[in-house]
């Protein structure tokens, strides 16, 4: 079974990009080759003036035969600037709408597919890797059809002109196109490695640049610095190589081609001499031997830089190829055919196991909560809380069971029906540069956008307002990338209060509120209480205070359910939440 993935076939999975563009990229190599078609007549005018104005001395003739020269130069100015200009255009084009492609399909894609290309390498596809795709389409339509054009155009009239000379410079063609092929197929080997290693020195820049104050308390920064060293040494070995190998082609060609022009020099010297030759047909058979060299010069240029393009599209490609959906065929929910005890959200024997492991992150977990509950998620470090939430956000496929809310399974929702279903808190919290409303406003529907009140009672809710109303601006107030402007608890306040907002059926808290202290935790716990109560709400915490309240707590043990129930319930009954409850009551005493 042959293989159509989207590696397999890059060039193939580029076409919808560059349909939009038909226009520009036919009409573009065509005006380049009515000015190549320029270029081969004007040696041949040249020759003319020599052979019958000058040798004539004939003025009128010169005048008459300059103005043609400079009618041809103007004309083709004009198509080769046209050309330019569509090159340009579809160039830029293809290039947004593969960068605003690209940056759509990462949003969309869950993190389990994603996690293998890495975030450093995602940079560099949606930047180094589009802006070679986007100088190979300007390329082609300005170079691809010209140089060969060219370059057979000036081997045909230099045939015209004198066939025995010319019949030298077609036998070093085979030698040359041999010498393109093992060249090119040496540099895409070289560019694809040297694109792996590029992906992996931004990931440890990446790494130490978020790590940089952990590095140095540690004392790791010798460590850091040779082992980036390492990485960096093998990546300038490889684009060496890449750069050794392509930096044969131009002087090979020009050596082969340039012989070729002395030696064909050296024996018009005799033809001349015993008139077979005229002293314009030397001329115009050394300017199409000129044109001749250039020509296969760009076309050596353009051979090392297609496999790079080569390469590039095939990286793109491979995100745009990645399936949005971690289950095949959704299926919109149909709301007459919800049971009343299917309403909420429910986990029946669910498993997730990451790609990596072997072993089972979440196994068995099974519970059920209607709208109007809050489950507390409680364990220690590692025990599989993040997991659980990674399986309902569909982050990862489960590998068995199943998640359903309001009676649709996990398995048959759209990404964006089950991510519409659900507000989530996530542990670190996230701010964008802008203003505090266009943060709040994230993620709601725009064509009915909240008013000012109701920003306001999410704020008041999420604990908030007190010092939103202190700040410069109010709710319009900068906001810094990543918040940093504010503190800690007001960054988690503040995304608490715009996950409010949402008129959500679930809604997630993953120790959202660890900042806080335990008199503003306990308003905020109260406030979300009243707000949400006809929805079901997640709580995820390490402490047993701010779960206690909920109807079900459910306790995790290496990502096995170690119980669930009432506080009180698992008071009694799991030695576990026992142990966590009153480790948290000495260490408050």
């Amino acid at each position: 079974m042959k293989d159509h993935s989207p590696v397999q076939k890059p060039l193939r999975n580029l076409l919808p990009y560059l349909k939009p563009y038909r226009l520009q990229l036919c009409l573009g190599p065509l005006f380049k080759l009515v000015e190549a078609v320029i270029e081969l007549l004007i040696p041949m005018v040249m020759a003319r003036m020599i052979d019958i104005g000058v040798a004539r001395h004939d003025r009128q003739y010169l005048w008459s035969h300059g103005l043609l020269l400079l009618g041809l130069v103007i004309i083709g100015l004009i198509f080769s600037l046209s050309c330019q200009y569509m090159a340009s255009v579809a160039s830029q084009g293809v290039g947004t709408r593969l960068r605003t492609a690209v940056y759509e399909q990462i949003l969309m894609i869950p993190k389990a597919k994603l996690q293998p290309i890495g975030s450093a390498s995602l940079l560099n596809r949606i930047t180094g890797d589009i802006n070679q795709i986007q100088l190979a389409v300007a390329m082609t339509i300005r170079l691809l059809s010209r140089a060969p054009f060219l370059a057979i155009g000036g081997m045909i009239m230099s045939f015209i002109i004198e066939p025995r000379l010319a019949v030298i410079l077609l036998l070093t063609v085979p030698v040359a196109a041999v010498l393109l092929y093992v060249i090119m197929r040496a540099t895409v080997t070289v560019f694809k490695l040297a694109q792996k290693q590029t992906d992996k020195v931004m990931t440890l820049i990446r790494d130490n640049i978020s790590g940089a104050r952990v590095i140095r308390s540690l004392a790791k920064e010798p460590h850091e610095q040779a082992y980036f060293g390492e990485n960096n040494n093998k990546l300038n070995q490889l684009l060496t190589r890449a750069g050794q190998i392509s930096s044969l082609m131009n002087p090979l060609t020009s050596l082969l081609f340039n012989g070729g022009i002395v030696f064909v020099i050296w024996k018009s010297g005799a033809l001349v001499d015993t008139g077979q030759l005229r002293q314009g047909d030397v001329l115009a058979l050394a300017n199409y031997l000129g044109q001749i060299v250039l020509a296969m010069m760009v076309v050596a240029n353009l051979v090392i830089l297609f496999p790079r393009a080569y390469a590039s599209s095939g990286r793109v490609t491979e995100v745009l190829g990645l399936k949005a959906d971690l289950w095949p065929a959704p299926k919109p929910a149909d709301p007459a055919h919800i049971k009343p005890e299917s309403v909420g959200l429910v986990f029946n024997q669910v498993s997730l196991t990451y790609p990596a492991n072997r072993e089972p992150s979440l196994e068995q977990i099974s519970f059920r909560l209607k709208p109007g509950e809050q489950l507390g998620v409680i364990g220690a470090t590692g025990s599989g809380k993040s997991t659980l939430i990674a399986a309902l956000l569909r982050e990862y496929a489960i590998s068995r069971g199943d998640i359903t809310i309001n009676g649709q399974s996990i398995k048959q929702a759209a990404v964006s029906d089950w991510h519409r279903q659900i507000a989530w808190v996530p542990q670190k919290a996230v701010l964008f540069s802008g203003s505090l409303r266009s943060n709040l406003l994230w993620g709601l529907p725009q064509d009915a956008p909240p008013d000012d009140q109701d920003l306001w009672s999410a704020l008041q809710d999420a604990q908030a307002a007190d010092f939103v109303r202190l700040l410069p601006g109010g709710l319009d107030a900068a906001v810094d990338r990543g918040g940093q402007n504010f503190s800690g608890g007001q960054r988690q306040r503040l995304t608490i209060a715009r996950a409010l907002l949402k008129r959500a059926s679930i809604y997630v808290f993953d120790d959202s509120s660890s900042a806080l202290d335990y008199a503003t935790d306990l308003a905020l716990r109260q406030a979300v209480r009243r707000r949400t109560r006809q929805a079901c709400v997640v709580i995820i915490s390490q402490r047993v205070y701010q779960v206690r309240e909920a109807e079900q707590i459910l306790v995790l043990d290496n990502g096995h359910m170690a119980g669930l129930g009432t506080h009180q319930t698992l008071l009694q009954h799991c030695p576990l939440y026992q142990d966590i409850a009153r480790s948290q009551e000495a260490a408050a005493q």
